[in-house]
């Protein structure tokens, strides 16, 4: 966004029919989004698009601007110390439902090199963004791209130890039934729970995988991690803007370990 146009945006803000407290988040979100997105250039000048941290350290990245905390590598923090442990076991499979760009998708390929992956996203953008971000990092020989999930198609992984990384806006609650799709009962599953958007969510998940998986709840709260040595150079609002993602609502992570 250039400075007219951005200067434009903050006044028709500050005229629209809304209350104050309103405008000024709307005001802080606008230019959190616009200091961060400078903070990414910098940090693409200084090191490339190359996760910096956390556990996909090294990891290149396609998208043209990505987020300070992709590129620092404490995206969703905390999830950090299990998705480590989940990358210290031996999966055959790893079935990504919902993929975005890739970012867990292609990190988990690196850090488990037996696994295959199976990528389900309804966006064909998205899927090629998915594609071209494991080909980068040389891992797409394993990938096989699909489009919508049935929870059918599920027990075809049951050859194997595997992995779920589920995060499909509030779907999760429909297709994680374990009463529907009794594979689901031996795999792991990394979900992100959008009581955002249903606040019965986690609850109901939580009741239906009680009795066969070991949950964590892992809440979006902040977390002490190895940050790169520039987000240490940083002023303290730079800081938190450059850890800022954005989010409207409560989204915490689900880890369920099959026993």
């Amino acid at each position: 966004m250039d400075a007219s146009r951005f200067i434009d945006h903050m006044a028709d803000i500050g005229k629209a029919d809304i209350g104050i407290e309103e405008k000024i988040m709307t005001w802080l979100q606008l230019l959190a989004g616009v200091r961060q997105s400078m903070l990414g250039q910098e940090m693409i000048r200084r090191y490339g698009r190359v996760v910096q941290g956390g556990p996909f350290k090294g990891m290149k990245l396609t998208l043209e601007n990505p987020s300070t905390f992709h590129l620092m590598g404490f995206y969703e923090t905390p999830l950090l110390p299990h998705l480590e442990e989940l990358a210290s076991r031996p999966y055959d499979h790893i079935i990504n439902l919902g993929s975005s760009f890739g970012y867990y998708a292609v990190g988990m390929a690196l850090r488990i090199p037996e696994a295959d992956v199976v990528i389900y996203e309804i966006d064909d953008n998205i899927r090629q963004m998915c594609r071209e971000m494991a080909a980068l990092n040389n891992v797409e020989d394993r990938f096989d791209f699909r489009g919508a999930a049935e929870g059918s198609e599920l027990e075809a992984f049951q050859d194997g130890r595997s992995l779920i990384i589920c995060d499909i806006e509030g779907a999760e609650k429909t297709i994680l039934d374990p009463q529907r799709y009794p594979a689901l009962t031996g795999m792991d599953i990394l979900v992100e729970l959008h009581d955002c958007i249903d606040d019965s969510i986690s609850a109901e998940l939580t009741r239906r995988f009680e009795k066969t998986h070991d949950i964590i709840i892992a809440e979006n709260d902040r977390m002490t991690i190895e940050y790169p040595p520039l987000f240490k150079e940083l002023a303290s609002i730079d800081q938190v803007i450059a850890a800022w993602d954005g989010r409207s609502g409560p989204t915490p992570w689900g880890i369920f370990t099959a026993r």
